[in-house]
């Protein structure tokens, strides 16, 4: 499998708790044929982008900054005008349901 959904909101933990899902999935990526995570993590209910969402989102800053991951992508920017996605979209054919919808829910993560 090359590419991977995580549905970290599924069970709706909190941030600790998606930390640890993320921590594995990771870990068992890299351990695997795994290539690409698209993760999950829904938009929130506030209307500004919640918990999960922005928290994910600053953990993979973190790990492209210590180069734990290649690149990352929010869901909102994976489109054609977006040269990380173009590059995604052109190596991992299986992103192509989530490529243009532009969907601020979702991260695709290039281990």
């Amino acid at each position: 499998m090359i590419v991977k959904e995580v549905l970290l909101e599924e069970k709706r933990p909190t941030w600790i708790e998606a930390k640890a899902i993320l921590d594995i999935e990771f870990k068992n990526a890299r351990s695997s044929k795994t290539k690409c995570l698209v993760i999950i993590h829904g938009y929130g209910s506030s209307g500004v982008g919640g918990t999960l969402r922005s928290r994910t989102r600053s953990y993979l800053r973190e790990k492209l900054k210590n180069k734990s991951i290649k690149r990352f992508v929010f869901g909102e920017n994976f489109w054609m005008y977006d040269p990380d996605s173009r590059y995604l979209i052109n190596t991992y054919s299986d992103l192509n349901y989530y490529y243009n919808k532009r969907n601020e829910g979702i991260t695709i993560v290039e281990i």
